[in-house]
This record gives C-alpha cells, sequence and structure tokens, in this order.
C-alpha cells in the first residue's frame, strides 16, 4: 500500500504514526494527554462504595495512528516491540484492530502484571501498523536498535 510520492521519490506511509504516549499507571490525571479507556469505561463496583479501589499497576502505551487511504482498512494489527529495562530483553505485543475508517486512531497496549514487574520501564520501542504482513506506518524511539 505504500507508494512513491509524486516528484519525491519517497514511499508514503498508509497508516504513518503520529504520536506515541507512554504512561506508567496509575496516571496523573492532570499529565494525561487524552482520556485513557480505562478511566472513560470504569464501572463502579460494590468495591467502589465500599472505599476499596486500588490504583491500576502498569505501563500504558497510547498509540495515534492515520489510515491515510480514502477506503477502510480492515483486520490490521498495531504492534509493540519494546525492550525491557530490568531484563534487556526484547518483548512483543499486539493489538487487533478490525476495521479502520479513514482518519485517525488510538490504539492502546497495557503492559500489567508480570509482564509489568518483568518491565517496570520501557528501554526503547518500536510501534507499527501491518496489514497482511505489509508495514503500513512505523515509528520507533531514538534508543531503539
Amino acid at each position: 500500500m505504500a507508494a512513491p510520492a509524486p516528484g519525491h521519490g519517497q514511499s508514503v506511509e498508509a497508516c504513518p504514526i503520529l504520536k506515541v504516549n507512554i504512561a506508567e499507571l496509575p496516571e496523573s490525571y492532570k499529565l494525561r494527554m487524552r482520556p485513557s479507556v480505562a478511566a472513560s469505561s470504569h464501572a463502579l463496583t460494590s468495591a467502589d462504595y465500599m472505599g476499596e479501589t486500588r490504583p491500576q499497576v502498569g505501563i500504558n502505551v497510547a498509540v495515534l495512528w492515520e489510515n491515510k487511504t480514502s477506503q477502510p482498512l480492515r483486520d490490521l494489527v498495531v504492534r509493540l516491540e519494546y525492550q525491557q529495562a530490568k531484563t534487556s530483553a526484547f518483548r512483543t505485543i499486539e493489538q487487533q484492530v478490525r476495521e479502520a475508517k479513514p482518519g485517525g486512531h488510538w490504539t492502546q497496549l497495557l503492559l500489567r502484571g508480570g509482564e509489568y514487574e518483568d518491565t517496570q520501564h520501557i528501554a526503547a520501542w518500536r510501534v507499527t501498523v501491518v496489514s497482511a504482513g505489509q508495514v503500513l506506518g512505523q515509528k520507533q524511539s531514538v534508543m531503539w536498535r
């Protein structure tokens, strides 16, 4: 889907990644760049009324990317490859996207539990939007190998 740009000889990404926001959980409401899925979809339970709420611990990776084509794209994968600061190991997590209409989209990837305990901090990362094995957009940190 990447095609040469007219007159430039460079490829144009069909789904460029515009922003990658990595935040530790619990997130500070004042520092949040956009509403998180967790904050907007939280349903109150009886434990909430009893004062037993516990903040979620982990890493939230929010990716803003854009479908620059004129058609909806189907069966995409947003892939996060990252290096754990604690162990230096490289890991991959993916989020399926069934359909993406033209325009901007947020995809949220969460590291929690044992994965968070092993990671603690992301040293380097690369995010890729993929369809049928073809890279449609990609962005990486300066420290990515």
